[in-house]
This record gives C-alpha cells, sequence and structure tokens, in this order.
C-alpha cells in the first residue's frame, strides 16, 4: 500500500511574491483600460474586492487558517491585504487618469 503523500500549506497557496505580482498586473492592466475608456478600468475593481474576501475566507477557514498563520505566519495575510489595496489603487488610479483625460478633452472641444 502506498502512504498518502502530505503536503505542507505553503505548497498549496499563492506565495508572497506571486501575490505582488498578481496585483501589479491586475493594476497595470487597469491602467491600460482606463486610460483609454475610464469606465474599462471598472471591472478591475472587482478583483480587489474578491481577492480581500476570499483572503478573509481562507482566514477564518477552520482548517486552513491556523496552519497557515503556523507555517508562513500572520504576516502572510497582511501582505495579501496590502497586495489588494496596492491592486484598488491602481485600478483606481487609472480610472482617475482616463476620466481626467475624457474632461481634458471635452474642455478642450468645448473652446
Amino acid at each position: 500500500m502506498i502512504p498518502p503523500a502530505f503536503a505542507e500549506v505553503s505548497d498549496q497557496i499563492l506565495s508572497v511574491p506571486g501575490m505582488w505580482i498578481q496585483a501589479l498586473l491586475i493594476g497595470c492592466a487597469a491602467i491600460l483600460a482606463g486610460r483609454f475608456r475610464w469606465w474599462l478600468g471598472l471591472p478591475f475593481m472587482a478583483l480587489p474586492i474578491v481577492i480581500a474576501l476570499s483572503t478573509f475566507g481562507l482566514r477564518h477557514s477552520s482548517k486552513l487558517g491556523p496552519e497557515i498563520i503556523k507555517e508562513p505566519g500572520e504576516s502572510y495575510f497582511l501582505n495579501f491585504y496590502a497586495s489588494a489595496f496596492l491592486a484598488a489603487v491602481l485600478v483606481g488610479i487609472g480610472i482617475w487618469m482616463g476620466w481626467r483625460r475624457r474632461k481634458a478633452a471635452k474642455e478642450a472641444d468645448d473652446h
């Protein structure tokens, strides 16, 4: 009989550098979309919200939460929330840049 394989919790969750790269990719895509048309950045705002809510659910999971705190530590969740916040800020910047560009173009047309 083959013994069961046990994986560490860290093998099953996103790494800290991976979560920051994910946040930067979401933010950069939102900036590009938002600069083209401001409203194209709006759907990207759902991604940081989903990331934060899934992290909250993972943290309060009865099985995974304590194991994650035991292995990578509480800072894992802090990094996850901070990366979701960074993604949300970058999405907001992209929307604002597109809105400002549209407003400037509209004012130039009025003059």
